[in-house]
């Protein structure tokens, strides 16, 4: 039998309506499968944290369901009271996935000033 005689064969052509039908299925639960296993649509909205305590924004933080991960940094800046937070990434008002890292940077005690024998 020749190569062209079989891909117009009904064997042929059954098995591969079988195999397309499969595929399509199998896309189908996969997908379905996904959308509710990664939650697709649903996002917590970060929010505002620079210029509050550790302990407050932790509190805000697990009211949105999102956790904190403070960075370490010896950064310092005037404004901000004393192991405030001065950056965080994502910003405020970004949403994402619920259980994501918010990555807090904390304002460090005052740099002290240092005197120099000579």
């Amino acid at each position: 039998m020749s190569v062209f005689k079989f891909l117009i064969s009904k064997t042929f052509l059954k098995q591969l309506v079988l195999a397309i039908v499969a595929i399509v299925v199998l896309c189908f639960l996969m997908l379905t499968w996904l959308k509710s296993t990664t939650n697709h649509g649903e996002f917590e909205t970060v929010p505002e944290l620079k210029g509050k305590s550790i302990s407050v924004a932790e509190m805000e933080l697990n009211e949105n369901n999102l956790v904190m991960q403070i960075q370490d940094s010896a950064n310092f800046n005037p404004d901000y009271p004393k192991f405030s937070v001065i950056e965080q990434e994502p910003a405020a008002g970004t949403k994402v996935k619920e259980d994501r890292k918010i990555y807090l940077t904390l304002n460090h005690r005052a740099i002290e000033k240092l005197r120099f024998q000579i």
